[in-house]
């Protein structure tokens, strides 16, 4: 089967350097997006009809996503208000929020579904979910320290490209 890390770091690096050069969206931002992402891969896991994900991989999501939670919170010093200014974020007048989370979802049900149309389903290992909290403890030493937002979101980016150069995804033939 074929590798798809090129379109993995495509789809998931590309829209937070656009939104980081032409959007000027901020470290928390972008990690609303990853927080997004895990839950709707958490969900999506335990929920697929073929291959759940197992608990132990399950648990590690959750710890990442606890994890992210208390990044936001060492940024911004108010989870709620930072959420509040995620969703409510606005470019052409519309706020994000009602179009992001229904877009993860749909993204969510076409991978679902084009995976029991082709017979070949594409997942996370528990080695890249190891490896997502290795590099999001990194990342909270480095927000810790204090740097700029721009080093930050680049950092947050690099070591997100990181998992995904490292890990391709694993296959099952349904």
């Amino acid at each position: 089967m074929k590798d798809t890390r090129v379109q993995r770091l495509l789809s998931e690096l590309l829209l937070p350097i656009l939104g980081i050069l032409f959007w000027h969206w901020g470290t928390a931002f972008l990690l609303w997006f990853m927080l997004l992402d895990v839950v709707s891969g958490l969900v999506t896991g335990r929920l697929h009809p073929v291959q759940k994900t197992s608990l132990k991989q399950s648990v590690i999501q959750i710890f990442e996503l606890l994890l992210i939670c208390l990044v936001i919170y060492l940024l911004t010093n108010d989870i709620v208000t930072s959420f509040s200014s995620f969703f409510a974020y606005e470019d052409m007048g519309v706020a994000q929020g009602y179009f992001i989370v229904p877009l993860m979802v749909f993204g969510e049900w076409l991978r679902l579904t084009m995976s029991k149309k082709t017979g070949v389903y594409f997942f996370n290992s528990i080695s890249y979910s190891w490896s997502r909290m290795a590099f999001m403890g990194v990342f909270f030493v480095l927000a810790s320290f204090g740097p700029s937002e721009l080093l930050l979101s680049l950092a947050l980016i690099s070591l997100a490209s990181l998992s995904i150069l490292w890990f391709p995804q694993d296959i099952i033939l349904i």
